[in-house]
């Protein structure tokens, strides 16, 4: 049985356009933030939201402190200190744009369709929350398309740590060497698969550069996937028989 693990944040679902949409909303709205482009105000956004994410995760910050403290600090690093209320007001006007401009990364139905297709077994595994993720899934419209979300809420443990793996792995039925997992974190996707000797496909939509080739097929477009694991399939196959 073919199995496929795939993560979602920027492999299914496209967070960084939402988190534009977000953020862009907010530049149109207060002068402060136009000292800076949109795009550098992004970066800086993504890397806090990066950063205390593993921190929400682990209990040392809860959700709402961690939204509270990456806008605080968006708007410092411009100059102008925001009161807690301000700061409330903020959130919401954030979380609506990302919510409204939700969407799949290109080619993700198309993908998830075809694998289907296929018969393989999908589980999506990724590092949130159980009720944030399915929300996710629901919006970008491919809840219905997959067979199992495995979730570090759930499973108790964090990609690239090879409980989260196991989890879905069980969840599927599946052996790591028919497994497949497919995602755009070098190190949450690829040097977690690679404990446990699952086969990885790197999906690098921004041209960064490869760290080790051997552990990853590189793809730049989720519409490489089905030619590539077409190949790799029938070389499992033959070797079977």
């Amino acid at each position: 049985m073919n199995v496929v693990l795939i993560d979602l944040d920027e492999t299914l679902s496209d967070h960084r356009h939402s988190s534009r949409a977000g953020i862009g909303t907010l530049w149109h709205e207060h002068p402060a933030l136009q000292q800076k482009t949109v795009e550098e105000l992004e970066h800086e956004f993504w890397i806090m939201l990066d950063s205390m994410h593993s921190e929400v995760l682990k209990g040392n910050l809860t959700l709402e402190q961690a939204r509270v403290e990456r806008f605080r600090r968006l708007f410092a690093g411009c100059g102008q200190e925001m009161a807690a209320v301000e700061i409330d007001a903020l959130t919401e006007r954030y979380q609506d744009a990302y919510r409204r401009s939700r969407r799949a990364v290109p080619g993700a139905h198309e993908l998830l369709r075809w694998l289907r297709e296929q018969g393989a077994k999908i589980a999506v595994i990724t590092n949130g929350f159980t009720t944030v993720q399915q929300q996710k899934l629901r919006e970008c419209a491919i809840e219905e398309l997959i067979d199992h979300l495995v979730t570090s809420e759930a499973a108790g443990a964090q990609k690239p740590d090879e409980a989260a793996f196991a989890e879905a792995l069980r969840l599927t039925g599946g052996l790591a060497e028919h497994a497949v997992m497919i995602g755009d974190s070098w190190h949450a996707d690829v040097n977690g698969a690679a404990q446990l000797g699952i086969k990885a496909f790197w999906l690098n939509r921004r041209g960064e550069s490869c760290p080790d080739p051997s552990l990853a097929v590189e793809i730049s477009d989720l519409s490489e996937l089905p030619a590539l694991l077409s190949a790799h399939w029938n070389t499992l196959k033959n070797s079977r028989a």
